[in-house]
Order: C-alpha cells, then structure tokens, then sequence
C-alpha cells in the first residue's frame, strides 16, 4: 500500500526535483504532483508526494514534518489526514 503525503508552505521556488531529492532521503518517491498556478505556472507553495510503502511515508513524516526548506518550516502530513474534517 502506498503513502500518500500533503506537504504545505513550501517556498514557491522549490521545484519536483528538488521534492524528490529530498523525500528520497526517507524512501523510495512513487510519484510527485507539485501544484501550481494554471495561469502563470508558478508553485503554489504545496504539493502531494506519494511513497513506496506507508512505512516510507511514516518515516518522511517523522523525518521532514516542521523541516525548514529554504527558510520554510514545512508541514507534511498523510493526504487522508490533513483532509478530514
């Protein structure tokens, strides 16, 4: 079964690759959406990451949760959680 992770308040300079690289550091990187403006392209400062295995999302969350990026103190959550209401 695959982690699916909700990272936000990334800096709106941060790029796939560099989301890769990071998250790579706690597992292998299924996939990664980086949202982003539809008008101008531009990051909209969150993206969805999805890991191997739920141990591996575990692990992210564990590792890079209140991480700071680029003088950003990320937040990453599993996607099902950060959503309920």
């Amino acid at each position: 079964m695959n982690g699916k992770l909700f990272i936000c308040n990334l800096p709106r300079s941060m790029t796939e690759g560099e989301l890769i690289s990071l998250f790579t550091q706690a597992g292998e990187v299924i996939l990664v959406d980086l949202i982003k403006d539809r008008f101008n392209g531009e990051s909209k400062g969150f993206a969805f990451v999805t890991m191997g295995s739920r141990s591996e999302a575990e692990r992210a969350i564990l590792k890079f949760n209140a991480h700071i990026v680029k003088t950003h103190q990320i937040t990453v959550a599993m996607a099902e959680q950060a959503f309920q209401l």
